[in-house]
């Protein structure tokens, strides 16, 4: 549901399964979190952090990447302007450090940003 941007379907799985549901990750660490970070779909990642919260926000995949570097890496504005409204300063901070966002901003991920960038990860 994540994945596909299927934001309804996925506020029905969270009802159901609250959020131990929602902190399932499959056997690479993706969580809904990142496959919705990953493909831009903002309104699911929104619902998956409304009832994850931060626990869910740091989840590191197989890959090394949170949400965060998910959505950077994949030129998703919306999605890490998502994750910042989501996050305190502190966080940000430690996930600017860990996952190097700053850095995929100013270098742009494989595609770049598909919109001007006006979070709080300047470059």
């Amino acid at each position: 549901a994540a994945s596909g941007g299927h934001t309804e379907t996925l506020r029905g799985l969270a009802r159901v399964g609250g959020k131990d549901l929602i902190m399932v990750a499959d056997d690479r660490g993706v969580s809904c979190a990142y496959a919705a970070a990953r493909h831009g779909h903002a309104g699911a990642l929104r619902v998956a952090l409304d009832v994850g919260g931060l626990d869910l926000l740091m989840l590191i995949g197989e890959d090394g990447m949170t949400c965060a570097t998910a959505a950077a890496r994949g030129g998703h504005s919306e999605a890490l302007e998502m994750v910042e409204k989501m996050a305190s300063k502190e966080l940000l901070g430690a996930l600017e450090q860990y996952d190097g966002v700053r850095h995929m901003l100013y270098h742009g991920g494989p595609g770049g940003l598909n919109r001007p960038y006006k979070g709080q990860w300047k470059t």
